[in-house]
């Protein structure tokens, strides 16, 4: 910044030096330009040219990761985390980017169970602003992305697509949800005849039908 400042000062000097005359007009045209936007004020986001460089070397460093096979030392284990609303699981969120440790990518996936519409897209978009704030805030460094779909199984799956060739490890972060009966398929199985359901015919609890309702949080990361 500094170089760049004196850089300016002695470009400045030298305009004088060589022709004063041609320096206070080339000041007075810049100034009478510089009042003109500053009176119109129009809203317009300039950003800066650091940004611009960043998204330059970015998308030259992806170029090139293209072309790159992979081994053992660029292998970073990617993970598609289906969160719902982050901000509501964030043990989650620290269990997975406890494995990815801001060192590899890392997308929170959300399927919003609305069909999609003009009016859905514009509080999804508000949405994935607020939980990417609350993703900088916690210092994780993951994106968020939300889809709108009334079958979570359909969503789940257009997300998969959406990101197939990022993650092709075939890794993943989900949650299992399951009802009273926690991890006992038994039910399930003896009603789709799967595996060998006349062995689970057993007498279950006379109480059973009192226990408490309970939700299990399964983490899975297959490969």
């Amino acid at each position: 910044m500094w170089v760049s400042l004196g850089g300016a000062l002695l470009c400045i000097v030298v305009m004088f030096i060589i022709s004063w005359a041609t320096a206070l007009i080339t000041f007075f045209c810049f100034a009478a330009l510089f009042l003109y936007i500053l009176h119109r004020k129009p809203d317009v986001n300039w950003g800066s040219s650091t940004q611009a460089h960043s998204y330059k070397n970015a998308l030259a460093g992806m170029i090139k990761l293209s072309h790159t096979e992979e081994h053992v030392k660029n292998y970073r284990p990617q993970l598609l985390v289906l969160c719902g609303n982050a901000a509501a699981r964030p043990s989650l969120i620290d269990f997975a980017y406890n494995i990815t440790k801001g060192s590899s990518l890392m997308i929170c996936g959300y399927v919003v169970p609305y069909n999609p519409s003009d009016r859905v897209h514009s509080v999804m978009r508000k949405l994935e602003r607020q939980l990417s704030e609350w993703l900088q805030k916690r210092r994780v460094k993951a994106f968020y992305a939300a889809i709108a779909n009334v079958s979570l199984r359909a969503g789940a799956q257009s997300l998969l697509q959406k990101f197939r060739d990022a993650f092709d490890s075939n890794m993943a972060v989900c949650v299992l949800r399951n009802g009273s009966m926690g991890l006992d398929f038994s039910e399930a199985m003896k009603l789709l005849n799967v595996g060998e359901s006349k062995r689970l015919d057993i007498n279950l609890d006379e109480n059973a039908g009192e226990k408490e309702k309970w939700v299990t949080f399964l983490f899975v990361i297959s490969k």
